[in-house]
C-alpha cells in the first residue's frame, strides 16, 4: 500500500475513483513493467479478454478465470483501470473489480497497488465498513518494520476506522517504545473514540517521553487529556483506578538521568552526552535511540538572572544501566572564573531523586564527566543496540570510503590517449574519414567537453556557524591563491593541439597572453 513521507494529513482534493484508481494503477505501472515471471510459471498472456455482464456472478467469472488463466501483471493492471472507468456509466462494474483483484490475490499474482485500489473500489460499491478495513489490514503484509505500520495506521484514521488505527498504534509502541510518534497519533484517536484506556495508555506514553520546546504543545495536551481522565475516574467513585492511573503518571514523570550544564560570561559551550548503547547525543544530534535529549533551555527557566547565562540540559526519561560520559567543551569565548557548572540527576522525579554537583574548570577547553546508571527502566537488550548503532557507523563508513573509491575509478579510466585518437580519424590523409563513428575501430571512449570556470588569482571561501545560543557566529575563512600553469588547447574541428605555459600569477604577469607584444610582466605564452 502506498502512503507518503510524512504523518501530517495534508487537505486533498477530490477526484473521481475511476481517476484516482486509474492514476494509483498508472503509477505502479512503469516500476514492474518488466518484472520476470516466477520459475517454472506458464507464459503469461499479453491482454484479458473475457466479457461480463449485469447479470453474471463476478466471483464465479473472475474465479474461473484465473483458475484457468496466468494473465501477466501489465494485464491485470489494464483490466482493472478498464473496468473502473466504465464504472462511471456501469456501477455494477465496481463489483467486478473488486472480484477481479481478489481473484488475482487468492492466485498469486499480488501487486502492491492492488490493496489500496481494493479499498477505492469498495468505498465506491458501498461495501460494509467490516469489509474494508479487512481489505485495508492486508496491507499489513507488506510491512516490513514498525513505520510501514504507523503509515497503515495513519491510513485508516484517514478512512474513519479508528478503532482498527488506535489497535495499530498499540502495536507500533510494543515494537519500538521508544518512538514518540504512535502516542501523539494515539491520544488524539482515542479522544475521537472517547477511549478512556486509549486515552490513558497514550497519555502515560508522552508523558514518558522527552519532547523539545517546539513540541511543547503535545504535552500540554496529554496534561489535559489526563487531567480530564481523572476527573471522570473521580466523578465516577472509581478509587482504585484513579489511584493506579495516579502512580502510573508519577511513573512516567520519572526521569532516569538529567544532566544540567550552566556556565556564565560570553563563552559557547558545547556538551556531548556518549551513552552506553554507543550512542551521542548533542546539539547536533539531540535526540538517540537510546532515548536521550539535549535541550539548549533559556537560563531563566532555572533561575538565572544575569544576561550572559547560558544552560544546557540532558535528559533520558528511560535509560540503559551503564556508564555515561559527558564531554563539555568551550568553542570560544570567556567563562566567568573559567568554570561551568554541572549537576548530575538520577531517577529525578516528583519524589525526588540523587543528585551530584560539581564545579569544573575548563582551563584545556574541555572535561570529562563519568557516573553510572543503576536501575535504568530500559530493560531491552543493550549488546543488540550496541551492535545496530556500530552496524550504522560502519554503514556510513562504508558509504563515504565508496565515493573515494569511486572518484578514483573514474579518475584512471580518463584516457589520455583518446584526444590524440579522434584527431588523428579526422586527418584528411586517413581513410575513415567520413565513418560517422571514427573512434570504434580504434577502441577508445569518446568524451564530451564540459565547459567550467577555473578561478585565477586571489579567492576567498567563508563559512559562518551561529552559537546555540545565537548570539555568535563563528567564522571560518578559506583564502585561496591559484594560477594556471599550464594549458592543453584542442581543436574539436581540425583536431590540431597545442600547449601554453608560464601562464598566470605569481610574479610572471599575463604578458604575450593575448598577443606577442601584448600584456604586461615578464611571463609569456609559449605554444
Amino acid at each position: 500500500m502506498t502512503f507518503g513521507n510524512r504523518f501530517a494529513l495534508w487537505p486533498i482534493r477530490p477526484v473521481p475513483l475511476s481517476v484516482a484508481i486509474g492514476l494509483l494503477i498508472a503509477c505502479a505501472a512503469q516500476a514492474h513493467a518488466d518484472q520476470p515471471a516466477a520459475p517454472g510459471s506458464p507464459a503469461p498472456q499479453d491482454a484479458i479478454q473475457i466479457v461480463v455482464s449485469e447479470n453474471d456472478d463476478p466471483n464465479v467469472v473472475w474465479q474461473e478465470y484465473f483458475a484457468t488463466h496466468n494473465p501477466s501483471p501489465q494485464a491485470v493492471r489494464e483490466a482493472a483501470r478498464k473496468l473502473m472507468n466504465e464504472s462511471d456509466r456501469q456501477p455494477w462494474k465496481r463489483a467486478h473489480v473488486i472480484a477481479l483483484i481478489e481473484a488475482a490475490l487468492r492466485h498469486g499474482q499480488v501487486q502492491p497497488w492492488m490493496y489500496e485500489a481494493l479499498v477505492i473500489a469498495m468505498q465506491a460499491d458501498n461495501r460494509p465498513a467490516e469489509e474494508i478495513e479487512r481489505a485495508v489490514m492486508s496491507a499489513a503484509e507488506f510491512a516490513q518494520n514498525s513505520m510501514d505500520l504507523m503509515y497503515l495506521g495513519v491510513y485508516l484514521t484517514r478512512m474513519g476506522l479508528d478503532a482498527r488505527a488506535l489497535k495499530v498504534f498499540r502495536q507500533v509502541s510494543l515494537l519500538e517504545p521508544g518512538r514518540p510518534e504512535p502516542y501523539v497519533h494515539g491520544l488524539r484517536t482515542a479522544q475521537r473514540l472517547k477511549d478512556i484506556d486509549g486515552i490513558k495508555w497514550a497519555t502515560l506514553g508522552i508523558l514518558g517521553q522527552e519532547w523539545p520546546r517546539e513540541q511543547a504543545d503535545v504535552v500540554r495536551m496529554a496534561v489535559a487529556a489526563a487531567r480530564e481522565v481523572l476527573d471522570q475516574l473521580r466523578s465516577a467513585g472509581r478509587s482504585k483506578e484513579l489511584e493506579s492511573y495516579q502512580q502510573a503518571l508519577m511513573e512516567a514523570l520519572r526521569r532516569d538521568c538529567v544532566v544540567l550544564v550552566q556556565w556564565t560570561g560570553d563563552a559557547d559551550v558545547d556538551v556531548m552526552v556518549e551513552e552506553p548503547s554507543g550512542t551521542v547525543c548533542s546539539l547536533r544530534n539531540p535526540r538517540t535511540t537510546a532515548g536521550g535529549m539535549m535541550h539548549n533551555d533559556p537560563a531563566s527557566q532555572f533561575g538565572a538572572e544575569a544576561s550572559n547565562a547560558h544552560v544546557i540540559r540532558y535528559v533520558c526519561p528511560q535509560g540503559f544501566d551503564g556508564t555515561y560520559r559527558v564531554l563539555v567543551r568551550r568553542v570560544f569565548g570567556k567563562l566567568t572564573a573559567g568554570k561551568v557548572s554541572v549537576d548530575v540527576y538520577t531517577h529525578n522525579g516528583p519524589s525526588g531523586g540523587r543528585h551530584l554537583g560539581k564545579k569544573l574548570s575548563l582551563d584545556k577547553d574541555e572535561a570529562l564527566v563519568v557516573f553510572d546508571l543503576h536501575g535504568g527502566r530500559r530493560k531491552e537488550n543493550l549488546q543488540e543496540h550496541q551492535v545496530a548503532n556500530a552496524a550504522v557507523a560502519q554503514a556510513a563508513v562504508r558509504q563515504g570510503v565508496a565515493r573515494h573509491i569511486l572518484a578514483q575509478q573514474l579518475a584512471a579510466a580518463a584516457d589520455p590517449a583518446v584526444a590524440q585518437s579522434l584527431a588523428y580519424s579526422r586527418q584528411s590523409n586517413n581513410s575513415q574519414r567520413y565513418w560517422p563513428f571514427p573512434w570504434v575501430p580504434r577502441g577508445a571512449v569518446g568524451y564530451q567537453p564540459v565547459i567550467i570556470t577555473l578561478p585565477e588569482g586571489a579567492n576567498l571561501a567563508a563559512t559562518a556557524v551561529i552559537s546555540a545560543d545565537r548570539r555568535y557566529v563563528r567564522i571560518t575563512c578559506v583564502p585561496l591563491f591559484s594560477g594556471i600553469a599550464e594549458v592543453h588547447t584542442f581543436n574539436m574541428a581540425t583536431g590540431d593541439t597545442g600547449q601554453y605555459s608560464n601562464i598566470g600569477t605569481g610574479g610572471q604577469g599575463y604578458g604575450g597572453l593575448f598577443g606577442p607584444s601584448q600584456g604586461g610582466g615578464t611571463g609569456g605564452a609559449t605554444p
